[in-house]
């Protein structure tokens, strides 16, 4: 990967490895992590204004160095223009799906490392729902972004573990 590639956009549906794969990015690379989960909710679960998830969106985008992990789609256009490089991860619905379930049994109760301190790990039907459901809207959506911006920035799909060890490997 060339050094020049500061700031870096990763996408994907839920539990396709945005949190891990951005944590492992700026670990290697010395760069600020950022987890939009922990912009977007407040302790206990209470959502932010959207002035305010914009505004801390905007601020995080706005700093010279990064690993911006989160769909959030609102922002994803002023993200996309901030970025040197766009990564997509397309993993399969039964991959996701295993991996929401597993994260759930290990931190069931407690905040996940990527999400804000006092949102305790839980599961919720409607979650579930969103998560099946993303290959049907969010994964369309996160589609026509990529080939908005194919021509602009550097856009890598990832969409097997292997080609995320592969990516990992070349940093």
């Amino acid at each position: 990967m060339s050094k020049h590639i500061q700031r870096i956009l990763i996408l994907g549906g839920p539990g396709s490895g945005k949190s891990t794969l951005a944590r492992a990015v700026a670990n290697r690379l010395g760069l600020a992590c950022v987890h939009l989960d922990q912009i977007y909710w407040l302790p206990g679960w209470v959502e932010q204004t959207e002035g305010q998830i914009q505004a801390a969106t905007r601020q995080a985008a706005d700093a010279d160095c990064w690993v911006i992990e989160g769909n959030y789609s609102d922002s994803w256009e002023y993200r996309a223009e901030r970025a040197n490089l766009i990564v997509s991860l397309d993993m399969p619905r039964r991959l996701r799906m295993w991996r929401i379930f597993k994260r759930t049994l290990r931190h069931y109760g407690q905040s996940r490392p990527d999400m804000t301190p006092g949102c305790p790990e839980r599961m919720s039907w409607e979650f579930l729902r969103f998560a099946w459901g993303y290959d049907a809207d969010g994964r369309n959506k996160m589609t026509a972004l990529l080939d908005r911006w194919q021509e602009r920035r550097q856009v890598l799909c990832l969409g097997s573990r292997a080609e995320v060890r592969k990516f990992l490997g070349g940093i």
